[in-house]
């Protein structure tokens, strides 16, 4: 997990082998028991990690099969569909995880996964409420920081937005919006235009 979080993070020296690392424990788990909806939702990751995005869904199923109510097989695909522009089918198997697993240790994820659902869905006032859920949980990585700039500044809110946009320049300032965009395994063009537009608007750019 370590391993999968620094590469996601693009905060590894090599990413190439962390990311080869990160495959190979989850190769190994899935030869110890590849009945485990775990297991098959760890190489079902390890596959979004690397953009290789049919193979990752394709474990993320299984482990939805195996265990139809395992809350993170459906979180996991519903953040796939959420950073494909499926933005209602996103929120249906966000809300099912959520709701399956409400005290869930993943749920920051789960609600950032939901606020790009939002977003797809140009609902910005629910990505916003959804966004402040999610940074209630202490949540400050690249993504939340840059994301909640992004999501604050297309609902209006622009005195929260300049506090992130604050946040982004004291932590990721050797960041541009191109890692921002290439951090997630997918995202609509849409949505990489917004993050450019509203980089431009934030006077990022």
């Amino acid at each position: 997990m370590v391993e999968r979080l620094s590469h996601f993070q693009k905060r590894a020296r090599d990413p190439e082998a962390t990311a080869g690392v990160m495959r190979g424990f989850a190769d190994r788990a899935l030869e110890l028991d590849r009945h485990d909806p775990f297991c098959q939702l760890i190489k079902g990751r390890s596959h979004l990690i690397l953009h290789e995005i049919e193979e990752g869904l394709m474990h993320l199923e299984r482990a939805k099969t195996i265990a139809p109510s395992y809350a993170l097989a459906y979180s996991g695909i519903g953040s796939i569909q959420a950073l494909r522009g499926q933005g209602r089918e996103a929120v249906a198997n966000l809300e099912t995880a959520m709701t399956l697993s409400p005290q869930d240790p993943w749920m920051p994820h789960m609600l950032s996964a939901l606020v790009i659902a939002h977003t797809t869905n140009e609902d910005f006032d629910k990505a916003a409420t959804t966004m402040r859920k999610a940074l209630s949980y202490g949540f400050d990585t690249l993504q939340a920081v840059i994301g909640a700039m992004l999501v604050f500044e297309r609902a209006g809110e622009r005195e929260e937005a300049e506090k992130w946009k604050r946040a982004y320049l004291e932590r990721f300032a050797d960041k541009s919006v191109e890692d921002y965009i290439t951090s997630f395994p997918a995202m609509p063009e849409a949505m990489q235009a917004n993050a450019r537009d509203t980089f431009a608007r934030m006077g990022l750019a």
